[in-house]
């Protein structure tokens, strides 16, 4: 089904002309209060990101590196690395 009405340039707009047509707090209640835990944690994170934004991003992984065919140290008897 193609509307008569062409979409709103930018994502704000939109919501706008969204909202104008659909209770989005009632929709949020019907999320928040929904049967499905899955349904409700996500709608619940969501309402925490747009309150507090999304956090810190993820820690970066290092690359772990294996060496091989290295010489081990011999040990000194008195300490010392040959």
């Amino acid at each position: 089904m193609v509307s008569e009405v062409p979409l709103p340039n930018d994502g704000p707009a939109f919501v706008d002309a969204m909202h104008a047509r659909v209770d989005f707090y009632a929709v949020w209640q019907q999320l928040l209060t929904s049967t499905d835990v899955r349904v409700k944690q996500r709608a619940a994170e969501r309402m925490l990101e747009v309150r507090f934004g999304k956090g810190p991003p993820p820690a970066e992984e290092t690359e772990t590196r294996v060496m091989w065919g290295l010489r081990r140290p011999t040990h000194d008897p008195q300490g010392r690395e040959e």
